[in-house]
């Protein structure tokens, strides 16, 4: 599992999410605004969903997220069992690489729970604030810009063998 978080609005936490979810071929867990679930435009349930069934069927509804790639969504109704949904998350992130999109003030639990945090920034001092605040909060993150190289890059570092496939697109694309 792995979390990314914005160091304020607009930096691109939301593109390097969406480019670490496709070079991993991962699950993308939305706890910001839903940009992250509209722009992969895949199948998005609420991750609520998983908390409120039996046992039995929410293991076939996390054999089918896994198996269709769909998205997960952060809704308010988390926070009535947040034990019960990150143990839907980790049994997601079992079978499939867990991206989570932070936003900027993710809950406490999501950085527990993670294998490894990003913080995306900008060239600015108001992002440059938060980036110092937020490496000090979590001093094993890794900081990025949230440009597309560097969410080329990340991604290659993450997922090294989708990197490759992802980069072999993109040059496609540009011939």
């Amino acid at each position: 599992m792995r979390l990314v978080i914005g160091a304020q609005g607009g930096v691109g936490t939301t593109r390097i999410t969406q480019a670490l979810v496709k070079a991993g071929d991962a699950i993308a867990l939305d706890l910001a605004d839903g940009q992250l679930a509209a722009r992969l435009e895949r199948t998005t349930w609420p991750l609520a969903w998983l908390t409120l069934v039996a046992p039995a069927q929410r293991q076939t509804m996390i054999e089918t997220i896994v198996q269709r790639r769909f998205s997960l969504a952060w809704s308010p109704e988390c926070r009535l069992n947040p034990t019960a949904v990150w143990a839907a998350v980790r049994e997601v992130d079992v079978r499939r690489p867990v991206i989570i999109d932070g936003g900027i003030a993710p809950p406490d639990e999501a950085a527990q729970q993670a294998e490894a945090i990003i913080i995306v920034s900008a060239d600015n001092d108001v992002a440059r604030w938060h980036t110092r605040r937020l490496s000090a909060q979590y001093p094993q993150a890794t900081v990025t810009l949230g440009t597309k190289d560097a969410a080329r890059t990340l991604a290659a570092q993450m997922f090294p063998t989708s990197a490759e496939l992802v980069s072999r697109k993109a040059a496609k694309r540009q011939s």
